[in-house]
């Protein structure tokens, strides 16, 4: 009989072995025919076997959920097909393109399924990053939904897919919004935030009837897991104070059913409505951490000691309630919190010493999530107060990676800064380092580091340079090669002009250089110049900037149809040239018109897609530091 139930339970585990969906492979002449219609699909289109193919077949069961499918389409090496000139996943609706995502944003399963959840659910998920915004939302929902409000360190991370997770399940009960931006939550829960990674606030706008009258706040104190999330939006939507009779130990609750106490407020007939209020303040001051219930002696008495008004009762079974005699009600809520408190404690010392091998080394016990490659942790060396301030002191051009050893985006970044150092160890010609906030506080607060991860660009006589672009390698040494350029370039020949517009002119700083400026001026724009100088300065490590001031402008300007003062832009890639005149622009604006520039010619119809996206979900580049935008 057991050889039986042994051959029924090994024939089930293989049929969902083979059950599993693996990763469809397409060519760039039929990936096309994959998108019918209303359905969601994500295209990773490469020439090239990279580790991202593992990560990618990862996501298929995960997104399969979801009812989106994942396919990996191998171009040809001289395949003209758009999506083929570079490796992207691509998301589709039908045919219409919903997102490009560099790889780099999608470091892990995680990443991907957070990422294209995020997209899908752009209105379900409301991405913020100012109080005012917040203070809208919550306006707008009064009487209507309630509020769930998220922060996250980072877009991608495990925090990030839970709750998006759980937006897909509940987005039609409640409305939930997003930020990354720790100021925004130190502001809604009145506290500091250092290091927190992630923060859930439900808001109960729900039942407020008067548009004067605030919503009531409650905060999860759990880990942002999918089950914690479930678990605390459950405990939200259960009854504020329960009314009981007859035996309480034969009463259960949500709260009892999910592993919290549950406290019972012993009412007597006279004092009811105290008791009551009580009870309500009691339930507000413990909602998520315990369950509340009146408890009538009258109907109640015969189970009830006499000189006592509280009762707490535990998950565990065959433990009767603990019956107390408590003067205020604060000392209810101490009792409940120091329950907790030390409950935690001793888990967290069961976890400390029941793990003796975890390292000791935590960037070396960082390296991390890909355990399968040894990460070259020397060529980015750990920095110290003194060997800090001894690099970028002696040092012409420095990077220092500030970061915290167990957070998981810091990680990605570190990773990513690893792979930049070894790829480009020949021609960077920048000393690296890496301060670990966790261990070096007051370095990391002397430096004005209020965020996490962020890599900070030291050059003798000048102010420190912040970059703010995607979190990979390719982008960071492009970063650091431009940053060392004085702009913007002064050229004082037609020459010069027209080589910078060739690839001539740049062939030092190719693969780094793809897209530059260059404005053409005459004797009497000056003012534009200045506009333009202080706009070059400010976009210094992403885009090359030069001017033209000479005596032929004129002809340089008419050879490319424009008249000066006029921008030209080119790409190194394809040789385009194009020009923009200048009509009384300030220094801002020229700053955002170089920026759009840099974008590429796109479709109209994608503009539309990316315009839209990005209208819904960002505010002035927000994302570029979180890795979602492009490198500005």
């Amino acid at each position: 009989m057991s050889f039986v139930i042994f051959l029924l339970l090994f024939v089930h585990i293989v049929s969902l072995i083979l059950a599993k969906c693996s990763l469809l492979e397409l060519t760039s002449n039929n990936y096309i025919s994959t998108l019918h219609p209303g359905k969601i699909c994500l295209l990773y289109f490469t020439k090239s076997d990279t580790s991202f193919f593992e990560e990618l077949g990862d996501s298929v069961d995960a997104l399969h959920d979801y009812g989106i499918s994942v396919a990996k389409v191998n171009c040809g090496n001289e395949d003209s097909l758009y999506y083929c000139t570079k490796e992207i996943a691509c998301l589709f609706r039908g045919t219409k393109l919903l997102r490009e995502f560099p790889t780099d944003t999608l470091f892990d399963v995680n990443a991907i399924v957070a990422n294209v959840l995020f997209v899908l659910l752009y209105n379900e998920m409301k991405y913020i990053t100012s109080t005012s915004e917040f203070q809208d939302i919550e306006s707008n929902m009064k009487g209507k939904k309630d509020v769930v409000f998220v922060y996250v360190r980072a877009i991608g991370i495990p925090e990030h897919r839970a709750v998006m997770e759980a937006a897909f399940v509940y987005g039609s009960l409640y409305q939930f919004v997003l930020t990354t931006e720790t100021s925004l939550l130190e502001n809604i829960s009145r506290g500091r935030s250092d290091f927190v990674p992630a923060k859930l606030i439900y808001c109960h706008c729900k039942a407020v009837t008067s548009p004067t009258h605030e919503c009531q706040r409650s905060s999860s104190d759990q880990p942002l897991s999918t089950l914690n999330i479930h678990r605390f939006l459950k405990l939200m939507n259960a009854p504020l104070v329960a009314e009981v009779s007859g035996d309480p130990d034969k009463f259960t609750s949500v709260h009892i059913q999910l592993g919290l106490p549950l406290v019972f407020i012993v009412c007597e007939k006279e004092t009811y409505d105290a008791d009551r209020e009580t009870a309500e303040h009691v339930a507000w001051q413990l909602l998520g951490k315990a369950g509340v219930a009146t408890l009538s002696r009258d109907t109640s008495g015969p189970y009830i000691p006499g000189n006592v008004n509280v009762g707490v009762k535990t998950v565990e079974e065959d433990v009767p309630i603990r019956y107390l005699l408590l003067d205020e009600s604060q000392e209810i809520i101490d009792l409940i919190e120091n329950t907790k408190n030390q409950k935690n404690e001793e888990s967290a010392e069961k976890h400390i010493h029941g793990d003796q091998e975890t390292q000791d080394d935590e960037v070396a016990e960082a390296v991390y999530r890909d355990r399968k490659r040894v990460l070259p942790l020397h060529l980015v060396p750990s920095l110290t107060a003194e060997t800090f301030r001894m690099m970028v002191t002696s040092k012409p051009h420095s990077m220092v990676l500030f970061y915290a050893s167990w957070e998981t985006v810091s990680l990605t970044f570190l990773q990513s800064v690893l792979q930049m150092a070894e790829k480009y160890k020949d021609a960077l010609d920048v000393s690296l380092g890496r301060v670990n906030c966790a261990d070096m506080n007051d370095l990391c607060n002397e430096q004005n580091i209020t965020d996490i991860p962020i890599a900070k660009i030291y050059q003798s006589g000048n102010d420190p340079l912040l970059y703010t672009g995607m979190m990979c390698a390719d982008e960071l040494a492009r970063f650091l090669m431009l940053s060392k350029l004085d702009l913007p370039l002064r050229l004082p020949t037609m020459e010069d002009a027209e080589n910078y517009l060739s690839a001539v002119f740049h062939k030092n700083n190719l693969p780094y250089h793809s897209f530059s400026a260059l404005g053409i001026f005459t004797s009497h724009t000056e003012e534009a110049v200045d506009a333009l100088t202080e706009a070059g300065k400010s976009l210094t490590g992403f885009i090359n900037v030069a001017i033209y001031c000479g005596e032929r402008a004129s002809a340089l300007s008419e050879k490319f149809g424009v008249s000066p003062p006029a921008i030209l832009f080119t790409w190194s890639d394809d040789k385009t040239i194009y020009g923009v005149s200048l009509q009384s622009l300030t220094a801002e604006e020229i700053v955002h018109l170089i920026k759009h520039q840099s974008l590429g010619v796109f479709t109209a119809g994608l503009v539309t897609v990316m315009e839209n996206l990005f209208r819904a979900w960002c505010e002035e580049g927000t994302w570029s530091r979180i890795g979602l935008a492009g490198s500005i």
